[in-house]
C-alpha cells in the first residue's frame, strides 16, 4: 500500500506542477479578464434593452380573412414577425396567401 501510494505520487508529481508553469498563470488571468469582460458587456446589453411589462412581448397582432384558410390571427414582438406567422398559417391551410390582405395593429 505504501509502494502504490509513492509511486502515484511519482507518477502525479510533475503533472501536478505542470498546471503551474507560467503559460497556464497567464492563460488563468486571460479568462479572468475575459469573464470581467463578459460580465460587462452583458450588463450593457441589459440597459440597452427596453423594459417590457410582463405579458406585454407580444406587441403587434396580424389578421387574415381568407376564403379557403378562414380567419387567421398570430401576435409577435415586431409587425413583420407576425405578418410573417399569419402567413406561414394560411399557407398550412393551403389558403391564398397575400401579405396585402393582412391587417395588423400594435398594442400599447
Amino acid at each position: 500500500m505504501k509502494y502504490l501510494i509513492v509511486l502515484s505520487m511519482l507518477l502525479l508529481g510533475p503533472g501536478i506542477q505542470a498546471f503551474d508553469t507560467p503559460e497556464v498563470q497567464e492563460l488563468r488571468k486571460e479568462v479572468q479578464q475575459l469573464r470581467k469582460e463578459v460580465r460587462r458587456l452583458e450588463k450593457r446589453v441589459m440597459a440597452l434593452e427596453p423594459d417590457t411589462p410582463k405579458g406585454h412581448s407580444m406587441q403587434w397582432g396580424c389578421y387574415l380573412n381568407d376564403i379557403r384558410a378562414g380567419g387567421l390571427f398570430a401576435h409577435a414582438a415586431t409587425e413583420a414577425e407576425a405578418r410573417g406567422k399569419v402567413l406561414n398559417q394560411c399557407s398550412n391551410k393551403n389558403g391564398a396567401c397575400f401579405e396585402q390582405q393582412i391587417t395588423c395593429s400594435k398594442s400599447d
